[in-house]
């Protein structure tokens, strides 16, 4: 899904677009908070998740967009460095929000802060156009990646808690990828992986948070 957001991101308007994404996160973490069941919670988190990832797509390129060329990569840098923290004190904000006035209110918190994002977007950002449609073909694209991360994570995971059969799931992953990298849509991603500039950033990325889950 975040390679179709990103390319989505490159053609729509940003203020329309951070408008539509932080109303659905909103939304979709409120009927999470109110969810009777955890068949709805699931779902409602599925969505949830969905729109935080071309949120997580959207606020590097607006960063890029709000200031010159020669700092992009600071700017840029440095609204990626949230992500981290907040996934370091999440779970102590989280727990105390939870004892304090219970579960829902860790999603219901989301909304004044995505309200907030929305007016500073519409004071910032110009209304451009319409926002266009996904085409298609990007369906095959989020349906082989999105169902490799799902086989890999679900298999690691049930394999260390249910069964170590599971982790056959993590190997149906691999199909997948390779089904993704015959698509058309794929040879940009392939050729920008491979160049000998971004080898070097994107392991060390991996070393990154690979650390900093394993402190989690």
């Amino acid at each position: 899904l975040g390679l179709c957001a990103g390319r989505w991101i490159d053609v729509a308007d940003p203020r329309r677009a951070l408008r539509f994404t932080s109303a659905g996160f909103a939304g979709s973490s409120v009927a999470a908070g109110l969810a009777p069941a955890i068949g709805w919670l699931v779902a409602a988190r599925v969505v949830q998740g969905g729109f935080a990832v071309v949120l997580l797509g959207l606020a590097p390129a607006l960063a890029g967009l709000a200031v010159a060329p020669q700092v992009r990569g600071r700017a840029i840098g440095l609204v990626m460095l949230f992500g981290p923290i907040g996934g370091m004190a999440g779970p102590v904000v989280g727990g105390q929000i939870v004892e304090s006035v219970g579960w829902p209110w860790i999603f219901h918190v989301n909304v004044p802060i995505a309200a907030a994002v929305v007016a500073a977007g519409a004071r910032q950002l110009p209304l451009g156009p319409r926002l266009p449609r996904p085409p298609r073909a990007w369906l095959a694209e989020a349906a082989t990646l999105g169902g490799a991360a799902v086989a890999l994570l679900l298999g690691l995971s049930l394999g260390v808690d249910v069964s170590p059969a599971w982790l056959l799931l993590a190997v149906g992953a691999v199909p997948l990828v390779v089904a993704w990298a015959r698509l058309p849509a794929s040879a940009a991603v392939r050729r920008v992986v491979a160049a000998p500039a971004v080898a070097g950033p994107h392991v060390a990325l991996l070393a990154t948070y690979a650390a900093l889950f394993t402190l989690m």
